[in-house]
């Protein structure tokens, strides 16, 4: 895929993203998509960047909010609001100390 391709497919995924997360129409969404693609080519242009698969992202965000959430004894009610057990919410909170 050349760098164009890249691009153009990224603005197309930004767009659906953005009427995904606002139901936006088209006309609507593809400015913001554009802004959000120029900022990207701003601050990234020209270099390589690693991007995280959903999988891991998703993980990450869980376990930050898992520990943001964590108020000293509330083990067993994050376990069950994130489908993990008690023992992966302990887990997660002691790598936060490593």
């Amino acid at each position: 895929m050349s760098e164009t391709d890249a691009v153009v497919n990224l603005k197309a995924r930004l767009v659906r993203a953005v009427r995904t997360a606002t139901g936006m129409h088209e006309h609507l969404a593809v400015p913001i998509a554009d802004d959000i693609l120029q900022c990207l080519c701003e601050e990234y242009g020209a270099s390589e960047v690693y991007i995280p698969s959903s999988k891991k992202l998703k993980t990450h965000v869980r376990n930050r909010d898992i520990r943001e959430s964590f108020n000293g004894a509330n083990h067993a009610e994050l376990a069950k609001k994130y489908g993990i057990t008690e023992r992966q919410v302990r887990r997660i909170l002691c790598q936060e100390k490593k």
